[in-house]
């Protein structure tokens, strides 16, 4: 963008100023990618105002250019095309996996399929997902009785397999407060009678 020097005259320096929408879109409208309502924006723009249309020639200028030293590059050679086309040929083949082949058959069985059919499989598939998770779920809510359990012996229950007919036998332990009030250092342990 050019900008206007002090005495109006079109100056070399760049502007520090942002451009404006339709400076914007002045390239876009030089390689012919604007919309329609884009440029008869553009085109108006242009044909009031005479910076913007000078503008406008430079970057033409410059997208002639850069076009010109493109086709200049030219294409690869005959011989860098044979080249390369003898080392792909030259390349081993590649051994296809068990796996590989399994995902191209299944991809090549539904590609058969109408997307009808697909959608339709795709419904019925969802619908056995669902069915199957309440199932699940329902097992599982039916067989936690209460939402925790502590690990403490019940009373209800024998501790061990019960051979003969009877209380089972439990033991009870008490510790001496004679030496003190840690036990398990230097306590004596005394068997109590069962209650």
């Amino acid at each position: 963008m050019m900008a206007s020097g002090k005495n109006g005259g079109a100056g070399t320096q760049m502007s520090d100023r942002e451009p404006t929408e339709i400076e914007a879109l002045l390239p876009f409208h030089a390689a012919g990618t604007l919309g329609l309502h884009d440029t008869r924006r553009v085109d108006a723009a242009l044909a009031s105002d005479p910076d913007l249309a000078r503008q406008y020639k430079a970057i033409q200028d410059e997208y002639a250019e850069t076009i010109l030293l493109n086709e200049s590059l030219g294409a690869p050679s005959v011989r860098a095309m044979q080249k390369l086309s003898a080392a792909i040929d030259a390349e081993p083949a590649r051994r296809v996996s068990a796996i590989s082949n399994l995902v191209f058959r299944l991809g090549g069985f539904f590609s058969t399929l109408s997307a009808r059919t697909l959608a339709l499989s795709a419904i019925v598939g969802a619908v056995a997902l669902l069915l199957q998770a309440g199932v699940i779920g329902a097992i599982l809510v039916k067989d936690q009785g209460a939402s925790y359990q502590t690990a403490s012996l019940s009373m209800n229950e024998p501790v061990t397999r019960n051979l003969g007919a009877g209380r089972p036998p439990r033991a009870l332990l008490r510790y001496s407060t004679e030496y003190g009030s840690r036990p398990w250092t230097k306590g004596k342990l005394q068997k109590s009678s069962p209650t």
